[in-house]
C-alpha cells in the first residue's frame, strides 16, 4: 500500500485491544490539544527580567484531560478487588495502569493511527476503524 496522508477528523473512533480489554478511542485533535492547553495555562511575571511574562503549563491536568478526551469508552476493564466491571468516567480512565495510558497515547497519535490502519488493512494490526 502507498503511503498516505491523513486529516483528523473529530468523528473518526477506532477499537484499541489491549489484554482482554477494548478501548473505543479517538484521534487526537490538534484543536482540541490546543484547547486544553490553553485551558491549563497560567502566564507569570519574571520581575527580575522587567516583568516579562511567561506560561506555565499545568502538565498534569493537561495529560488528563488529553486521556479523557481520547478515550471514549471500554469494555472489560476490571476493578481489582471486587472484580466488577469499572464505569469509564475521567477519575477512571486516570487510575489506567501507566503502560495501558502509553499505549493509547501512542494509538490516538496522528503517525500512530495512520501506521497501525496500515497494519490492519493487511491483517497484522490490533487496531480496527469503527466507521
Amino acid at each position: 500500500m502507498a503511503d498516505f496522508v491523513e486529516i483528523i477528523d473529530r468523528d473518526e473512533e477506532f477499537q484499541l485491544t489491549i489484554g482482554g480489554s477494548t478501548f473505543d478511542l479517538r484521534r487526537l485533535d490538534p484543536d482540541e490539544y490546543e484547547r486544553i492547553e490553553k485551558l491549563h495555562t497560567t502566564w507569570k511575571r519574571n520581575r527580575a527580567a522587567g516583568g516579562m511574562r511567561y506560561p506555565v503549563v499545568d502538565n498534569l491536568e493537561v495529560n488528563k484531560d488529553l486521556l479523557d478526551y481520547c478515550i471514549k469508552g471500554w469494555h472489560d476493564v476490571i476493578n481489582p478487588v471486587t472484580k466488577a466491571e469499572v464505569e469509564c468516567t475521567r477519575a477512571t480512565k486516570w487510575k489506567l495502569p501507566g503502560t495501558v495510558k502509553v499505549q493509547i497515547n501512542e494509538a490516538c497519535d496522528v503517525e500512530a493511527v495512520t501506521k497501525e490502519k496500515k497494519k490492519d488493512e493487511s491483517g497484522s494490526g490490533d487496531i480496527s476503524s469503527t466507521e
